[in-house]
C-alpha cells in the first residue's frame, strides 16, 4: 500500500487512502490526499468512507484492495474457531466484495478499474493459512464476476503477489 501510494504520489494523483481508524492518525497523508478511517468489513463504514472519497475527489476512477491478513500464529484449520476463520474471511473476501461495490457506484472516468490482491497462496499454499488461502481464492473468483457484470467499462483485475515484509507482517497495524 505505501509503495502504490507513494508511486500515486510521484505521478500528482489525487488519493484518498483508506486504513483502520487506530492506523490514519499514523499514515503520511499525502498532499492532495484524504486520509479515511475505514471498517473494510462493515457495510456502513465502507458506505461512509467511499461517499467521502467520492466527495473529495470527485468520483472514483480506480480501486486498488490491498487488505490482507491471516490467523496469527499459523494453524490447521482443525485447529481454526469459526470466530478466527469469519475474522480472516471477513477482513479479506468480505471488504473486497464491499469496497468494489462501493467503488462502482461512485466510478467515473475514461477507463474505470479495479485491482484486488490476491496471494500466490492460492495456487502454493502452506499448512496452517487455510482461512487466508479460502478468502484469496474466492478473490480470485469475486474478480471474474466483477469483470464479467461490469465489462467493457470497467477493468477487474488481481494480482497474486507472495509475502511481502511490512509492519503489519511484523505485528499486526499497531506495528506501523
Amino acid at each position: 500500500g505505501r509503495a502504490l501510494s507513494a508511486a500515486c504520489e510521484s505521478l500528482g494523483l489525487r488519493m484518498a487512502l483508506m486504513d483502520l481508524a487506530a492506523v490514519v492518525p499514523k499514515m503520511a497523508c499525502p498532499a492532495q490526499s484524504v486520509c479515511l478511517p475505514i471498517d473494510a468489513a462493515d457495510g456502513d463504514s465502507v458506505d461512509r468512507a467511499f461517499g467521502e472519497a467520492a466527495a473529495f475527489l470527485g468520483g472514483i476512477d480506480h480501486l486498488f484492495h490491498v487488505a490482507g491478513f491471516s490467523t496469527i500464529p499459523p494453524r490447521p484449520l482443525r485447529e481454526t474457531d469459526p470466530t478466527e476463520w469469519d475474522r480472516v474471511i471477513d477482513g479479506n473476501l468480505r471488504s473486497a466484495y464491499l469496497c468494489s461495490v462501493a467503488a462502482l457506484r461512485h466510478m467515473n472516468g475514461d477507463a474505470p478499474g479495479i485491482v484486488l490482491v490476491s496471494s500466490t497462496m492460492t495456487v502454493a499454499p502452506n499448512r496452517g493459512y487455510g482461512a487466508y488461502i479460502a478468502a484469496k481464492g474466492g478473490t480470485v473468483g469475486l474478480m471474474k464476476a466483477l469483470a464479467l457484470e461490469n465489462a467493457p467499462r470497467v477493468r477487474v483485475n488481481a494480482v497474486a503477489p507472495s509475502a511481502m515484509l511490512t509492519p503489519f507482517m511484523g505485528g499486526g497495524p499497531q506495528a506501523q
